[in-house]
Formats: C-alpha cells, structure tokens, sequence
C-alpha cells in the first residue's frame, strides 16, 4: 500500500504504520484489487531481468491494453472530438520500473509507432537513449514495425508464442497494477460525485496512477522508479505530498478576469467557478494543475484553486444550504487530514483511496499529455445547480 510505503520512509507520519495490521475494509478498494484467485502452484521465483540492463533504457517491455469501455479523448481547444480512447500502449524500464502509457484511438500500426515515438520523446527528455524492446508477438512483429526499430538502431526479441506470456511478466504486472489503482481513484470519485464523474474519464484516472506508481512507490533504498529512470534522489523538493490532491475532486478555480489583473468581473459575481480536478499539467511547476469545465468539457491549465479533495462542499451545493458548523467545516479543511469527522451531519470521512496522480491538437497522445479531456455525455449531464452558467475555459 502506498501510504504505509511513504509512512515507512519518512514522508507520512510513522504512526500510521500502527495501522498496518488493521486497516478498515472500503468497498471501492475492494471492487478496484478484485481478481480470480489462482489455482496454479507457484513455482521457485525467477527473474527474467536481463543482468546487461544496467541502466535506463538498456531494456524496456511493451504491451497493449484493450478497452472495450471507450475514454473520453483530452482536448483543451476547439470542437468536441467524437473519437474515443480504446487502447493503450505501455513501456515499461527493465532497470528501474518506470512505466509509460501512450494513449490511442484504435490498434492500428500508424497509432503504434505513433506510441513508440512518444515514449522514446519522453525518455529522451531525461537524456536517456532506448537501446532494446521485448514485445508480444502480434502487432510488434509487424514488418513496419521492425524497421522502425532496425531505422533506429536498436533491437528487439519477442516472448514464445501463445504460452510466453510470463516472458513479457514485467509490464503484464504494471499494466494490472495500475489498472487497478485507476479503477479505485475512479470509483472513489463517481461514487462522491455521481453527477459529474463518468466512467469515461477512465484514460485520465489510468494516467493518474501511472503517476502515482512512478513517483511513490519507493524500495528498500527510498528510491522510486521516476528517481531511477531520472537518476534524481527523492527528496522533499522533488516530493512534496501536500501539492497531490483527490482524483476527481471539485476544485474552485479564481475568475480568469482576476488572474489576468483587468477589469475583473461585476462585484457581486461569483469569483470561483467550479471545476473538477484531473490530472497535473506537465508542461508546468507540479503546483499548476488541468482543471475540467463541466459546462464547455474543455480542461485549462490553473494556479490558482482551491480543492476540495473531501467532496465536503458537494452536500450543501446540490441543497443550497450553509453549513450547520461551518467553523468545524472550514476547520476539517484546512487541517492536514486526521481522517476524523468533527461533526458526522455535516462532514463526510476523509477515504483511504482518495489517492493523489499529465492544448488541443490532432494527435491523442499530445492532447493527453497537456491535460484536455472531452465533455461528459448527454445521458449524464450535470445539474446547473452544480456547475453554474459560466463559459470560463
């Protein structure tokens, strides 16, 4: 478990560890980690790591997961999209566990090498070179493929056919890992804010624990697989806990009439429209994030929110009440999470899965990257009530 990971070595209080041998059962952790219990007899544990994968991108694993659920395809510019997400392709670091996901449209090889170059983009960013890939048979043994592998200069080899699957186990593990973090973090959401979080905003939740697995799962040496990949220490400048917030959490963003230092909005106009939080802006500081317009379905990058990582002011916003205690309220807020409610009317408890977690254009995997997301469908539109009539993008 992530808290008890980050509790062991220094970066959450040590008496949460007291808990570790009676953690309270959550239904939405319990629905996210269900799976067949297996029936094999486990054999003497192996490694299948390469012994010459001695540094970041000696080795990197790749697969493809399918979805038959289609995601909402980010976009922060123009007209709605009507494509969607059904596949993602994932890379995996052989030498320190850094895992990417490239998000596509379809399965086609164009869409492929669309998602080889991304990764290979990214790690370059961090001056790592991708030397060799081991891959599935199927797509990746595609002739075009292949020669964009050989154009390169690197290699590739591939698991046995149909019963070599335990060959590739590595990012077969990170890609159920993950997918099961996304699936908490998304169900954590939508079940405190029905109106609002759709399943179709699972590509944004699978980023976000994409995120997560990277940068706050750590080894017995406090290293994490971004620190690794990076080769950059963790420390508290590069891990500050208190700029994560809820996936899918409302979140107020300031008039962007007052952020710009014009002529603001009329004085008795509300200042902060509500948004909805989803993922972190990685052309920014960790401190910008994107933001979500229920009314346009358009994300923007913004600095200054204020988040409600509780879904504490959802209760009074559908009824158009004050709160009863609002002292207390304000008091739960600010404080640094106790997971205690002060006053069981008014306060909803802090969850254990409520966990922390990457411009418009044509290609997928770029839209995604800077945060945009399409509008909520008309099955499930949200309440004005909730959102307001505001354009603001």
């Amino acid at each position: 478990m992530l808290m008890m990971n980050l509790s062991s070595h220094g970066f959450l209080p040590k008496k949460f560890l007291k808990l570790k041998s009676s953690l309270p059962l959550y239904g939405v952790c319990l629905c996210g980690k269900a799976k067949k219990r297996s029936w094999h007899t486990k054999a003497v544990p192996k490694t299948i790591r390469d012994r010459k994968d001695i540094m970041p991108g000696a080795g990197t694993l790749v697969d493809q997961l399918i979805s038959h659920q289609p995601g909402l395809i980010p976009q922060s510019a123009g007209s709605l999209r009507r494509e969607k997400i059904t596949a993602v392709t994932f890379f995996a670091d052989h030498f320190s566990g850094y895992i990417y996901g490239h998000l596509m449209c379809n399965t086609s090889m164009k869409q492929a090498l669309e998602a080889k170059q991304a990764y290979e983009r990214h790690a370059s960013s961090h001056c790592i070179d991708v030397i060799r890939y081991r891959a599935d048979n199927g797509q990746f043994s595609n002739p075009e493929f292949l020669q964009a592998v050989e154009s390169d200069d690197q290699t590739i080899t591939f698991c046995a056919v149909r019963a070599g699957h335990h060959q590739n186990g590595i990012v077969e593990k990170k890609i159920g890992d993950v997918t099961a973090l996304a699936q908490t973090v998304l169900q954590h959401a939508k079940r405190n804010w029905p109106e609002a979080i759709l399943v179709a905003l699972w590509p944004f939740a699978l980023k976000y624990a994409i995120l997560l697995s990277n940068t706050l799962s750590m080894d017995e040496n406090s290293n994490t697989p971004l620190s690794k990949f990076t080769s950059t220490p963790v420390d508290s400048t590069n891990l500050d806990l208190q700029n994560f917030h809820t996936f899918g959490c409302p979140c107020y963003v300031l008039d962007h009439r007052l952020q710009s230092g014009s002529i603001g909005p009329p004085k008795w106009d509300p200042m902060l429209p509500l948004r909805i939080f989803v993922v972190f802006s990685p052309h920014h500081s960790r401190t910008v994030v994107m933001v979500l317009n229920p009314n346009t379905g358009l994300v923007s990058p913004q600095f200054h929110v204020i988040f409600d990582d509780h879904f504490w002011t959802l209760k009074f916003l559908r009824t158009d009440t004050t709160p009863q205690f609002w002292t207390d309220l304000c008091r739960n807020l600010e404080a640094d999470s106790s997971g205690f409610d002060l006053d069981p009317a008014t306060t909803v408890p802090m969850d254990a899965a409520a966990a922390p977690s990457h411009h418009g254009g044509d290609n997928v995997a770029d839209n995604f990257d800077s945060g945009g997301v399409v509008a909520p469908s008309d099955e499930q539109d949200i309440p004005e009530s909730l959102v307001g009539r505001d354009t603001q993008g």
